[in-house]
């Protein structure tokens, strides 16, 4: 085997691994992410039957890097360069199965386990590789492979729920949110799925804390156009903004509050609490009456009216 090829039977079983591939970089593994996914899979094809004969002349570490190169090389020029890969202007590198709204969140229990050991597996990995002589990537993901499979069943289904907390966490997905959709639209309209298109996204969702409305609008625009529909932000807000907030925070819920200042009965309605007037300083009162009014307010927009309250529970 001479240095840069493989036997046949090798190349065939790299080759094998090209399915799987693309459909991580469909999925929108990208970076350092799917390096890991490269060199893991470089090495679990080096540990195979395909390779337990290796040319004298090339070292395991010279052979994992190729095997990672040739994963490297399908991506640019295959993949990326595939028709399905283009936009209308060829000039991006848009996947057509690629998922067009992604969270960090969305990671596994080993990538969580890895990040919470990675110091030790990092130092393992360079004493690997002093004694080896192999470079740390490679080290790197056989300590952590090790690792992982030495833990038991229970211990790495901890690590798989640790991770779907995670990937619930909505106040970081709510964080992401705009810039991420932001992409989705660019991606639409710019004309590989649907041709050249005009897009506005109204969006709303409360803020987990304290249930305080968030809402907006996302434009996606084609090559072609610039122009925001409805105007300038303020006439956008004025024409459609305001409405779309009302409407969205009288269908919206609030979080549950588990102790509500003021009471509540069966049916949910506020219900003014039993004070002593004689006893209650006048400013005290104010707040209360201010509280009082605020969940009777709120009491009615859940309820999916749409005029304010003729009568106080």
């Amino acid at each position: 085997m001479a240095k840069g090829q493989f036997t046949e039977a090798q190349n065939s079983h790299i080759h094998s691994f090209f399915t799987d591939f693309v459909k991580e970089m469909d999925k929108g593994v990208s970076g350092h992410i799917l390096t890991q996914w490269k060199q893991t899979k470089a090495s679990s094809i080096l540990d195979s039957l395909h390779f337990a004969v290796l040319d004298e002349k090339l070292s395991k570490q010279t052979l994992f890097e190729m095997i990672v190169r040739k994963f490297t090389n399908y991506r640019n020029h295959v993949y990326l360069k595939s028709p399905e890969a283009q936009t209308s202007s060829g000039s991006s590198n848009i996947r057509k199965t690629n998922p067009l709204l992604k969270f960090s969140a969305t990671t596994t229990g080993r990538q969580l386990f890895a990040t919470e050991n990675h110091d030790a597996i990092t130092s393992a990995a360079k004493q690997r590789g002093l004694d080896t002589k192999n470079k740390n990537a490679a080290a790197y993901q056989n300590i952590l492979k090790e690792r992982w499979d030495a833990l038991s069943g229970a211990d790495q289904a901890g690590w798989n729920e640790q991770a779907e907390t995670i990937a619930g966490d909505v106040s970081k997905n709510q964080a992401e949110f705009v810039p991420a959709i932001q992409s989705a639209l660019r991606e639409l309209c710019l004309g590989t799925f649907l041709g050249p298109a005009e897009m506005v996204l109204f969006y709303a969702f409360r803020e987990t804390a304290g249930g305080d409305l968030i809402a907006g609008t996302i434009h996606g625009h084609s090559e072609h156009n610039r122009l925001k529909f409805g105007g300038s932000a303020e006439e956008l807000q004025s024409g459609y903004g305001k409405a779309w907030s009302e409407f969205t925070d009288s269908v919206i819920p609030r979080p549950v509050i588990l102790n509500p200042s003021i009471p509540r009965n069966s049916s949910g309605q506020p219900v003014f609490p039993s004070i002593d007037l004689n006893n209650v300083p006048i400013g005290d009162l104010r707040a209360l009456l201010s509280d009082y009014f605020n969940h009777c307010w709120e009491y009615t927009a859940h309820r999916g009216s749409t005029v304010e309250a003729t009568t106080i529970p």
